[in-house]
C-alpha cells in the first residue's frame, strides 16, 4: 500500500463507544456444554526442534482455527513456508463495542498466549514479535499491561474498522495471527489437545452478568444467554458482534463456531424509529474506509444492475458495517451488499463449475 492510500485509509471510519466493562476485567470463565473430545494431536517432545513444518502438521491435527477469519492456522503458516517473516504480531485488538474475547484471554491466559507466539517466533525467526491490543479503550477497571513475559505488547489506535487497517499497515512481510489461535496451538503442543473449544464475550445492556466466556464449540446461543442472564428482551440480538454481527432468530438452533467471538443483546432505547428512504446525506461515504459509495451501492443492488455494482467496487466491501452505524434513515447498507455479494459470487462459482463438468 503506497502512502497516499494508507493515508486515506486512515481518515475514514468511525469512533464508536466501546463499553467493553465489566466482562474485560473479569475472569475468564469455562462454560463446557459436553465432555472433550478424544481425539488428540502430536505434542512436542522434549528438545524437539520447532520448525514451521512442524507448527503446520500440529496445526492440522489439533484442528486449530484463527479467530480473526476463520481459516486454519496451518494453511496461514503454510504462506510462510516460501517467504521471509520479519516480525509476527499476536492479534488482540478488539475493536467493536462490548468485545474483548481476545483481550481478556490474552491476559488471563497470558502463559499460554505467550508460549504460542514463542513458538512461531522459533520457526520463523523473525527480527521481533508482539501482542496487538486497541488503544481506544478508556474507563477501564483493569490495566492493559506493557509486557507478556518477554514480548512488548503495542496499543494501536485509529477509527473503527481497527483490525483490518492494521493488518493493511503492517505490511506484507508480518504475520499476523490471532492470539486466541495461539493458545490453543499451546495447547496443542504441550499436552496434544485437539481444539474444540472458543473464546466468547457475551454482553450489551439485556446481559446481567456480562462475561468472557471459553465455550464449546456447537453450543446454542440459547445456552450462553442463559448462562449469564437477560434482565429485559432484546430488541437486536446477534452472534459475531454488535457492528458485523448476524441477527438470531433461532437462539436455540443457532450455534458456536470456532471463529464466534461474541454474542450481544440490545435494547434499543428507541426501537420504534422506522427505516426512512436514502436522504443523500453522504455520511456514508466519508467512513467508508474503502472509499466506495454505499448509498449508490445499495440503489443499484435494490434493482439488481450486478455489472454495475461490480463497477462501483461491490466486491472491495470488507463488511465492517461502519457505513449501516452511521446511516440516519437507518438503512441496512452492509448487510445488502454483502448478502448480495456472497449471492453473485456463489452463483458465479456454480455457472463455473456447471461449465467444467460439461
Amino acid at each position: 500500500m503506497n502512502l497516499h492510500n494508507l493515508k486515506f485509509w486512515s481518515r475514514k471510519g468511525v469512533i464508536l463507544e466501546q463499553k467493553k466493562e465489566p466482562a474485560l476485567s473479569r475472569d475468564l470463565q469455562q462454560f463446557f456444554s459436553s465432555q472433550p473430545t478424544s481425539a488428540t494431536a502430536e505434542a512436542l517432545k522434549e528438545g524437539e526442534t520447532v520448525t514451521l513444518e512442524r507448527l503446520i502438521r500440529l496445526s492440522e491435527e489439533a484442528n486449530i482455527i484463527d479467530e480473526q477469519d476463520g481459516k486454519p492456522l496451518a494453511k496461514i503458516l503454510r504462506k510462510w513456508l516460501t517467504k521471509p517473516c520479519n516480525r509476527i504480531v499476536a492479534d488482540a485488538i478488539d475493536d467493536e463495542p462490548y468485545v474483548s474475547s481476545q483481550t481478556n484471554p490474552m491476559m488471563k491466559l497470558s502463559a499460554d498466549a505467550a508460549y504460542g507466539l514463542r513458538l512461531l517466533q522459533t520457526a520463523l525467526q523473525p527480527k521481533s514479535a508482539e501482542f496487538a491490543v486497541y488503544k481506544e479503550m478508556y474507563y477501564l477497571n483493569c490495566r492493559i499491561p506493557t509486557k507478556i513475559e518477554e514480548f512488548p505488547v503495542r496499543k494501536m489506535g485509529g477509527k473503527y474498522p481497527m483490525e483490518k487497517r492494521a493488518v493493511r499497515r503492517l505490511g506484507d512481510d508480518v504475520l499476523t495471527v490471532g492470539v486466541c489461535a495461539l493458545i490453543h496451538l499451546a495447547r496443542a503442543a504441550k499436552e496434544g489437545t485437539v481444539q474444540s473449544s472458543c473464546f466468547v464475550t457475551v454482553a450489551g445492556n439485556c446481559i446481567g452478568n456480562p462475561a468472557n466466556l471459553e465455550v464449546t464449540i456447537g453450543t446454542p446461543v440459547s445456552a450462553l444467554i442463559d448462562r449469564c442472564g437477560l434482565i429485559t428482551d432484546p430488541t437486536y440480538l446477534a452472534i459475531g458482534s454488535a457492528m458485523k454481527g448476524i441477527a438470531v432468530l433461532d437462539a436455540d438452533n443457532t450455534l458456536v463456531r470456532p471463529n464466534t467471538n461474541a454474542i450481544i443483546a440490545i435494547k434499543e432505547s428507541k426501537p420504534n424509529l422506522r427505516r426512512m428512504d436514502c436522504i443523500g446525506c453522504g455520511r456514508c461515504l466519508e467512513v467508508c474506509p474503502e472509499g466506495l459509495n454505499p448509498m449508490e451501492l445499495y440503489r443499484t443492488i435494490s434493482v439488481n444492475r450486478r455489472e454495475s455494482a461490480k463497477l462501483l467496487g461491490m466486491d472491495r466491501c470488507i463488511g465492517c458495517a461502519a457505513c449501516s452505524y452511521i446511516c440516519p434513515s437507518r438503512l441496512e447498507l452492509c448487510e445488502m451488499i454483502q448478502s448480495r455479494k456472497e449471492k453473485w459470487n456463489c452463483n458465479k462459482q456454480e455457472v463455473k463449475g456447471n461449465e467444467n463438468e460439461r
